[in-house]
């Protein structure tokens, strides 16, 4: 099979470019070195524990447009157990559901 575009990575910017060059009509094939898709958004077994492990975002605002949009192409979308505050482990860290993300510098 032929393809009109391969992409070197599987993380989610690769992905991100996979799924829009395809819904443009084009054929596309991913590589990856990993055996998993993600990139550095994944997650893991921890062979002493045996625990899974998430190594990936742990947080999504709402300013995170293109993540967001990407995950809802794919059919997922981002809830949450507590609409005005980020659950951190044991102990809750409030964040206004208004404030906006400011870029860095």
């Amino acid at each position: 099979m032929a393809f009109d575009v391969i992409v070197i990575g599987g993380g989610l910017a690769g992905l991100t470019a996979a799924v829009d060059l395809s819904a443009r009509g084009l054929r596309v094939l991913v590589l990856e070195a990993r055996p998993q898709l993600g990139g550095r958004a994944t997650s893991f077994k921890d062979h002493a524990t045996g625990e899974i492990v998430d190594n990936g975002q742990h947080v999504l605002f709402g300013c995170y447009r293109d993540t967001l949009r990407f995950l809802s192409t794919l059919g997922a979308r981002a809830t949450t157990d507590a609409p005005s505050a980020i659950r951190q482990s044991d102990r809750a860290t409030t964040a206004p559901p208004t404030r906006r993300c400011r870029p860095a510098g």
